[in-house]
């Protein structure tokens, strides 16, 4: 009897699943079957191509200034906008990139070249920083700095002499 008691749990626990394998498949929920068939229909039926996207409206470009405000930023820096920008004006903390032209009052060209500045971080002189917080992507400015917000009294030899002006002609990229 001992040895017939194995052999009869095995028949039992055969039987048992067989109707569980049934009942499961009873079981399957219609939303399932109906994804099924949805997919299977979906993959069947030739591809349509999507509608095509509204064109986005052009972006705006910078625009000539009509008749240029010299705007007083205190302490003898004074800046004149000469073409506005589009989007948003640098704020402290934000890195511009700029094209930049600088010169005496008299017109002598000093420098020329690319300049990326953090806004209000100190690493330009004063009269640069305050004078291109604000500047929007594309506009041109022309910045007035004083000796004292440029490179004072000792100048930048021999590029820029001590208690020089300056005028930077300056776009933002």
């Amino acid at each position: 009897m001992k040895q017939l008691l194995p052999i009869a749990i095995a028949v039992l626990c055969l039987a048992a699943c067989k109707p569980q394998e049934q009942q499961f498949d009873q079981k399957v929920p219609q939303k399932v079957t109906k994804q099924i068939a949805e997919k299977k229909a979906a993959a069947a039926a030739p591809a349509v191509a999507p509608a095509a996207a509204p064109a986005a409206a052009p972006a705006a470009a910078p625009k000539a200034v009509a008749n240029p405000q010299r705007v007083d930023l205190k302490d003898g820096l004074f800046y004149t906008t000469t073409v506005e920008g589009v989007g948003d004006g640098l704020k402290a903390g934000e890195t511009g990139k700029f094209q930049v032209v600088l010169t005496t009052p008299e017109k002598k060209k000093l420098w020329e070249g690319p300049f990326e500045l953090v806004i209000g971080s100190g690493n330009g002189i004063a009269g640069f920083d305050r004078g291109v917080a604000g500047m929007k992507k594309g506009e041109k400015r022309t910045i007035e700095v004083p000796s004292a917000l440029g490179y004072g009294t000792k100048g930048m030899p021999p590029t820029i002499p001590p208690n020089q002006a300056l005028v930077f002609t300056v776009e933002r990229l």
